[in-house]
């Protein structure tokens, strides 16, 4: 399972990992065009870990956070205020 607050958001997001350890984890950003505006890739992320990735940078508006890796593909939507 994956939480990922605060949502909506106005600099950042934690994400955080609660049941497992993961590995090549790749966390990509989506605006509403379908293009990928913010890439963060972690080799692992063990279980409990919270992941805080800035997001002040992004323009105002609705987004998709995909994250995928070994074991894991899952996708929120998120606004950015």
């Amino acid at each position: 399972m994956i939480k990922v607050y605060p949502n909506p958001t106005h600099s950042h997001i934690n994400i955080e990992f609660l049941d497992s350890d993961y590995n090549n984890i790749k966390i990509i950003f989506i605006n509403t065009l379908g293009d990928a505006v913010l890439i963060e890739e972690y080799k692992s992320v063990v279980k409990g870990n919270i992941l805080e990735i800035k997001v002040s940078a992004l323009k105002k508006g609705l987004y998709t956070v995909n994250i995928i890796g070994n074991k894991i593909v899952y996708s929120k939507a998120l606004l950015v205020q």
